[in-house]
């Protein structure tokens, strides 16, 4: 297998961190997602929730980060108690964590601007997830026991989010689909086919 590092980009509830995950399972490679948020966690002492926020904001303004971020060994960086973007910060500890977590060897990375961060790897396979709105509402408002409208609400807000966050570090949409060796459309397909059809394309 000539690719061996993926990434999953998905659209939320389209089923795209479950095929990542199957993915990884098949091929008997590490699958990383959660894995990308703790090290976040641990680098700026944040919990998820908090760290996803400040990736949808187009900009924050927090004036005072040094008394929250403390320098992890892992990483080379100095960090002053003066202001700072933290979103800034959050995306160079992001890329350190997936550069890092390639150069450990094959694997599958969901999410975390993989597409663009390991861009000018010649093993990287990138993969998009998509399918309709009204589908992944659907989706959503079933595994999260919320409202229909509840849902919506929640899909347009991360789908924004991430928009947001992609164009600003990597100057491109996520929607563009030159980014990807490959795009699935889960309302067309199953899950289980759209992991048979990317484990056909490493071929």
């Amino acid at each position: 297998m000539g690719k061996t590092l993926i990434t999953i980009g998905r659209e939320i509830g389209s089923g795209g961190r479950s095929i990542g995950q199957e993915v990884a399972r098949r091929l008997n490679v590490p699958f990383y997602d959660k894995a990308v948020i703790k090290g976040l966690m641990e680098q700026f002492h944040l919990d998820a929730e908090e760290i996803e926020r400040l990736k949808a904001n187009r900009r924050t303004s927090w004036p005072v980060l040094g008394s929250m971020v403390m320098p992890s060994p892992v990483f080379d960086y100095t960090y002053a108690t003066v202001s700072v973007n933290p979103s800034d910060k959050v995306f160079e500890a992001e890329s350190a964590i997936v550069q890092g977590l390639a150069d450990e060897g094959p694997c599958v990375i969901a999410g975390r601007s993989g597409f663009f961060l390991l861009k000018d790897r010649p093993e990287r396979f990138s993969v998009f997830i998509r399918a309709p709105k009204a589908l992944r509402i659907e989706r959503v408002a079933t595994r999260q026991c919320v409202s229909p409208d509840e849902a919506r609400k929640i899909v347009e807000t991360v789908d924004e989010g991430r928009e947001n966050y992609i164009k600003r570090y990597a100057g491109v949409s996520r929607y563009d689909l030159r980014n990807y060796d490959l795009v699935l459309n889960t309302g067309l397909i199953s899950e289980q086919q759209a992991v048979e059809a990317i484990l056909a394309a490493l071929q």
